[in-house]
Protein backbone atom coordinates (compact mmCIF):
# COMPACT_ATOMS: atom_id res chain seq x y z
CA UNK A 1 0.00 0.00 0.00
CA UNK A 2 1.32 3.19 -0.74
CA UNK A 3 0.71 4.97 2.28
CA UNK A 4 2.48 2.46 3.93
CA UNK A 5 5.75 2.65 2.17
CA UNK A 6 6.05 6.63 2.42
CA UNK A 7 5.21 6.08 6.20
CA UNK A 8 7.63 3.56 7.22
CA UNK A 9 10.44 4.45 4.01
CA UNK A 10 9.77 8.21 2.55
CA UNK A 11 9.07 10.29 5.62
CA UNK A 12 11.98 8.77 7.67
CA UNK A 13 13.95 9.51 4.94
CA UNK A 14 13.44 12.57 3.82
CA UNK A 15 13.46 13.68 7.69
CA UNK A 16 16.72 11.92 7.82
CA UNK A 17 18.30 14.51 5.51
CA UNK A 18 17.03 17.23 6.79
CA UNK A 19 17.37 15.99 10.47
CA UNK A 20 14.33 15.84 11.84
CA UNK A 21 11.63 13.26 12.15
CA UNK A 22 9.58 11.29 9.88
CA UNK A 23 6.62 12.39 12.17
CA UNK A 24 7.00 15.57 10.65
CA UNK A 25 7.81 15.58 7.36
CA UNK A 26 4.21 13.54 7.31
CA UNK A 27 2.97 16.74 9.42
CA UNK A 28 4.03 19.20 7.57
CA UNK A 29 3.06 17.80 3.96
CA UNK A 30 -0.49 17.04 4.99
CA UNK A 31 -0.26 20.75 6.51
CA UNK A 32 1.15 22.01 2.85
CA UNK A 33 -1.48 19.56 0.81
CA UNK A 34 -4.79 21.32 3.11
CA UNK A 35 -3.52 24.18 2.58
CA UNK A 36 -3.19 23.97 -0.68
CA UNK A 37 -6.50 22.32 -1.31
CA UNK A 38 -8.15 25.59 0.59
CA UNK A 39 -6.40 28.40 -0.75
CA UNK A 40 -5.34 26.84 -4.13
CA UNK A 41 -6.57 27.43 -7.76
CA UNK A 42 -9.62 24.69 -8.64
CA UNK A 43 -8.88 24.80 -12.55
CA UNK A 44 -5.08 23.62 -11.46
CA UNK A 45 -6.62 20.92 -9.17
CA UNK A 46 -8.90 20.16 -12.06
CA UNK A 47 -5.80 20.24 -14.23
CA UNK A 48 -3.86 17.35 -12.39
CA UNK A 49 -6.15 15.69 -10.67
CA UNK A 50 -9.47 15.81 -12.74
CA UNK A 51 -12.45 16.07 -11.32
CA UNK A 52 -11.32 15.41 -7.40
CA UNK A 53 -13.96 16.31 -5.12
CA UNK A 54 -11.89 15.34 -1.80
CA UNK A 55 -8.88 16.69 -0.85
CA UNK A 56 -6.23 14.09 -1.84
CA UNK A 57 -3.95 12.57 0.62
CA UNK A 58 -0.72 12.68 0.99
CA UNK A 59 0.26 9.47 -0.80
CA UNK A 60 -2.30 10.81 -3.80
CA UNK A 61 -0.37 13.88 -4.05
CA UNK A 62 3.09 12.75 -3.80
CA UNK A 63 1.91 9.95 -6.59
CA UNK A 64 0.08 12.06 -9.16
CA UNK A 65 3.14 14.86 -8.33
CA UNK A 66 5.53 11.95 -9.62
CA UNK A 67 3.34 11.04 -12.22
CA UNK A 68 3.62 14.89 -13.56
CA UNK A 69 7.28 14.59 -13.60
CA UNK A 70 7.96 11.47 -15.26
CA UNK A 71 6.14 12.36 -17.99
CA UNK A 72 7.43 16.35 -18.34
CA UNK A 73 11.18 14.27 -18.28
CA UNK A 74 9.60 11.82 -20.96
CA UNK A 75 8.87 14.87 -23.02
CA UNK A 76 11.62 16.35 -22.50
CA UNK A 77 13.93 12.99 -23.38
CA UNK A 78 11.83 12.63 -26.90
Amino acid sequence: KPGQAMTKELYPSVGAAFGLGGELVERTMRSAVKTAWMNGDPRVWQMYFGNIQHKPTNAEFICRLADCLNLTCRRERA
